[in-house]
């Protein structure tokens, strides 16, 4: 075998030998045009791109999302802020608050031997319609044929005795032998008393 001579089989196998680790450095050279690491590294650099670009659009949604959320909760709380405002200021505040007492007198008396009327908005004895509402007990009970009336204020302007005095109409107008005047924590003035009720002996 001569290897000076270009036909002999040594020298066949190293120009073969040569041209197969050629074509073996290109098929793994990413940078060779059409190689198969190169048709690889552009699908991946693709697939990168389209994951990052569907990221960013997901990241965006969500923060446009998140602003109208935020948005969203302010307004509510200044709606609520604004309204809660007014009722500070209007009835309506205070028909409210005599429905929350009305509420909780039901839910106090629930299951008793008495019966609740809601008489805030009906005329009385007196023909007023003082008394927002009524517990009178049945037959069954202890008290039977007496009755105690509610009245309840959101209103800054009651003195203790103001309130007293209203609690005796509302009694007389209820037809009620013991009441309980309920102030608004809210209205109420420092030296109004936390427990307020008056009677008649039975």
């Amino acid at each position: 075998m001569n290897a000076n001579d270009e036909n002999s089989l040594i020298s066949r196998l190293v120009r073969e030998s040569n041209r197969a680790r050629q074509l073996l450095m290109n098929a793994v050279n990413p940078d060779a045009p059409d190689s198969p690491m190169a048709i690889m590294k552009a699908s991946l650099t693709t697939l990168l791109k389209e994951h990052a670009t569907q990221q960013t659009a997901v990241f965006e949604q969500q923060e446009e999302r998140q602003k109208k959320f935020e948005v969203e909760v302010r307004d509510a709380l200044t709606r609520l802020e604004t309204k809660r405002n007014i009722d500070q200021k209007t009835p309506r505040g205070g028909l409210e608050f005599e429905e929350a007492v009305v509420a909780f007198v039901g839910a106090a008396v629930n299951g008793g031997p008495c019966v609740l009327d809601a008489s805030g908005n009906s005329m009385g004895a007196l023909a007023r319609k003082i008394g927002d509402a009524v517990v009178r007990f049945t037959s069954e009970s202890a008290f039977a044929g007496s009755a105690v009336v509610f009245e309840a204020k959101r209103d800054a302007s009651y003195t203790t005795q103001k309130a007293l005095d209203e609690l005796d109409t509302a009694r007389k107008n209820r037809d009620a032998s013991a009441g309980v005047f309920v102030m608004a924590k809210s209205h109420a003035p420092d030296t109004f008393p936390r427990s307020l009720g008056t009677g008649t002996t039975c």
